[in-house]
């Protein structure tokens, strides 16, 4: 598996899970620069890598996606680190965002897998903001009638405006 990993990069966070409901537990790997927390001051947007390893019937693990704008940059959206984790679930996939600055927002960006694909499509969006100088609290739900297809393996968490 280390053959897939980006040069210079190491894993940050991991789990299982049976992502593509075949019964069987497969591995999730978010990647980042080696020592990303040692150059917190200007850095700059240092990408990160999402690696979906699908489990087979012997056991080992195949390579299925590979990318490096589904997960939030280090130093996004004025926030030092904007990763909010991933959750692995029976034919999902959840990748979280917070950012803080004038307004505090958290994003869960929720894929389904399709098997007639073997892919996975972005299925919903949930954002919840908190503006800092008021109590007002804004939730916002968009789905695939929002934002059309969206394939993981294309998926750009950075993008930002999923509405047509």
């Amino acid at each position: 598996m280390l053959k897939y990993v980006t040069n210079g990069h190491e894993a940050i966070d991991a789990s299982y899970g049976d992502v593509n409901e075949d019964g069987m537990l497969d591995l999730i790997t978010i990647t980042a620069p080696v020592n990303e927390d040692s150059v917190r001051s200007g850095s700059g947007d240092l990408s990160r890598d999402l690696l979906i390893f699908l489990r087979q019937n012997n056991d080992s693990l195949i390579l299925t996606v590979k990318n490096s704008k589904a997960i939030p940059r280090f130093k996004s959206c004025d926030t030092i680190d904007s990763y909010a984790g991933h959750t692995a679930l029976t034919g999902r996939l959840v990748i979280n965002k917070s950012c803080t600055n004038n307004v505090k927002t958290h994003s869960e960006y929720r894929f389904r897998y399709e098997s007639k694909l073997n892919n996975w499509l972005l299925d919903t969006i949930i954002s919840a903001s908190y503006p800092s100088k008021n109590d007002s609290y804004i939730l916002d739900t968009l789905t695939k009638k929002d934002f059309g297809n969206v394939s993981l393996k294309n998926f750009d968490i950075h993008k930002g405006n999923y509405k047509k």
